[in-house]
């Protein structure tokens, strides 16, 4: 699998979901990275060469949201694009 950045702040804090003494939370946590990661693995954008990356948030583990970054707009919607299809 392809090294993406993806990182989780979880009420204001960054977790490192290996960390996580909570197996059901760390499984969670990275069936999310797992899921999107297949989905995107192959992007780059085509004028700057770069991958997404991607932040998970929330206030707590069962209320994240998935912000999309990249290095342009483009890259961002193409992105979005395919894992809303």
């Amino acid at each position: 699998m392809l090294e993406i950045p993806f990182a989780f702040e979880i009420g204001g804090k960054t977790i490192n979901p290996t960390e996580l003494e909570d197996p059901r939370e760390r499984e969670l946590l990275q069936g999310i990275v797992e899921s999107i990661v297949d989905r995107v693995e192959d992007m780059k954008c085509p004028v700057h060469n770069q991958h997404p990356r991607f932040l998970c948030h929330g206030d707590t583990i069962d209320e994240l949201s998935l912000e999309v970054l990249g290095c342009c707009d483009g890259l961002v919607d193409m992105v979005r694009n395919r894992l809303e299809s």
